[in-house]
């Protein structure tokens, strides 16, 4: 329980649950609850889930601030989801090493980067680099299902058919 009211604690944006569990590989939604219950730690509802977060006042309220920041998306693409890191020279260099990748690289990265902020994520991404968010979640699936078909950006036949066969063929003899 020092363990977890430690993490809680010193962490930039507090902790879910589920996220300090799979940071620490043990069981910890319990000790979470008992330390809140005995006013060690603090319990807020952001974005629907439990945030645990320091019991200072002005250090929860850093917490949670970081917190509500990055999954508006301020600051998609930082190491360490710093405010400076939504800055114009920063989306500007995003944007650059975005154009230098091609389509189905491009959705990868998103994908990648929408997975390492969580909830939210691609939402983010979108506001971030112009995407649809539907395009992101389906960079996520290709990393889920860890396709390795690299010499093609889309599946055969995932491309926009021809000018010429959408095209109704005119016969002179019609009257239309």
């Amino acid at each position: 329980m020092e363990t977890v009211a430690a993490w809680v604690e010193r962490g930039e944006r507090g902790w879910f649950a589920s996220e300090l569990a799979a940071e620490l590989a043990v069981a910890v939604k319990e000790p979470l609850l008992k330390l809140a219950r005995q006013g060690r730690l603090a319990r807020e509802e952001v974005s629907g889930l439990y945030l645990y977060c320091s019991a200072n006042p002005k250090r929860r309220r850093e917490q949670i601030r970081a917190r509500t920041l990055r999954a508006a998306g301020g600051a998609a693409f930082s190491p360490r989801c710093e405010p400076a890191a939504g800055s114009e020279d920063a989306l500007a260099t995003v944007a650059f090493f975005m154009s230098l990748l091609d389509e189905r690289q491009r959705r990868l990265f998103a994908a990648l980067e929408s997975l390492r902020i969580g909830r939210g994520g691609d939402e983010a991404v979108a506001r971030a680099t112009g995407m649809d968010p539907h395009t992101i979640a389906k960079g996520r699936q290709e990393l889920h299902a860890r396709d390795r078909a690299l010499e093609r950006a889309r599946r055969p036949g995932g491309a926009r058919k021809c000018v010429e066969k959408k095209r109704r063929k005119f016969s002179p003899n019609s009257n239309g």
